[in-house]
């Protein structure tokens, strides 16, 4: 989880409807996927939607995925492996979509070449996917838990304020989290040994979401 205070000013461009004069916020990032890939892509964030130059030419068109189309996010670090010792990094974003599908936006650094550049690309990337859609999700669970509805997150069910962790229904003041670089601990404060559930950032989607949900209702 990282904080959001890397985030690039915004650039804002303006567009006329009718009489009135709307302001779009746009967020400018440009990526090279790896040293051996070094096309320059351009994600750009605008407030409804982001488009990113996910195909292998210079004159393709960016490919469009529209804000209300993402229904979950995952994200993380892959350390890439060599014979003997990690020789590199893949930074993964990964866009789950209501057609089921994902979006993945990816880039990799090896043998520390560009290490700091590109942590710092990936730091405020993600900074700015909260800003996006990210908050928008955890504040759609977050109303949902004050009206009573049922709804599944992670696989963990939550019903009438309470949420089912290893089959038994507990209240939000009845667990706690754990927090790493690459995962998340939920589990119960009385009994922390035999009741807890195992999530990974990049490998369950809404992972940082429920961090955040959960987080937000026990303030």
């Amino acid at each position: 989880i990282l904080s959001r205070h890397y985030a690039r000013k915004s650039k804002q461009s303006k567009k006329r409807i009718g009489q009135k004069e709307v302001i779009i916020v746009m967020k400018e990032f440009v990526i090279t996927r790896s040293f051996f890939d070094n096309l320059p892509r351009k994600l750009v964030f605008y407030s409804d939607y982001f488009e990113f130059q996910n195909k292998d030419s210079r004159n393709a068109q960016a490919a469009r995925i529209e804000k209300d189309s993402i229904i979950g996010i995952k994200y993380g670090i892959h350390y890439i492996k060599g014979l003997e010792f990690y020789i590199g990094r893949d930074y993964q974003i990964i866009f789950v979509l209501k057609n089921k599908k994902e979006f993945k936006i990816n880039f990799k650094t090896f043998y520390r070449y560009k290490l700091t550049e590109k942590h710092q690309l990936y730091q405020e990337i993600i900074n700015e996917i909260w800003n996006f859609c990210v908050n928008d999700l955890v504040m759609d669970f977050y109303h949902q838990f004050n009206d009573h509805q049922s709804f599944i997150i992670c696989n963990l069910k939550f019903q009438n304020k309470q949420i089912l962790l290893n089959k038994k229904w507990l209240t939000i003041n009845e667990i706690d989290i754990k927090s790493y670089h690459d995962k998340l601990i939920i589990y119960e404060i009385e009994n922390p040994n035999n009741s807890s559930h195992l999530l990974f950032y990049l490998k369950d989607m809404n992972s940082v979401v429920l961090w955040s949900l959960i987080k937000t209702l026990k303030k």
